[in-house]
């Protein structure tokens, strides 16, 4: 964890898969725009924010895929990429909430 920054990144074990959830959270007059490589591959329905968001898929060298979504909470952005099977990966980002402590 990074306070000064305002980073942080969080790797979570899931039987032979790893899902890291990165977090940046800028200064509310900040601007952070990024771009992960990949391809979109499906849209997931967040439904208690009412928004879609694109499921990307990265290729590694080693013929293992990856996916990832982006997500944006306030001024705190979200990125969650992990091997693991598609239709988990996709059923854990319908899960995700965000709880203001």
């Amino acid at each position: 964890i990074d306070e000064n920054m305002g980073e942080v990144q969080i790797d979570f074990y899931y039987e032979d898969s790893i899902l890291k959830v990165y977090e940046n959270k800028q200064n509310a007059d900040a601007i952070f725009e990024t771009q992960i490589d990949g391809q979109v591959i499906d849209r997931v329905n967040m439904f208690q924010y009412d928004e879609e968001i694109d499921v990307l898929q990265m290729d590694q060298n080693n013929d293992s895929k990856f996916f990832a979504v982006q997500l944006k909470n306030g001024n705190a952005y979200y990125y969650i990429i992990s091997d693991v099977n598609i239709n988990i990966f996709k059923e854990i980002v319908q899960g995700l909430f965000f709880e203001s402590m």
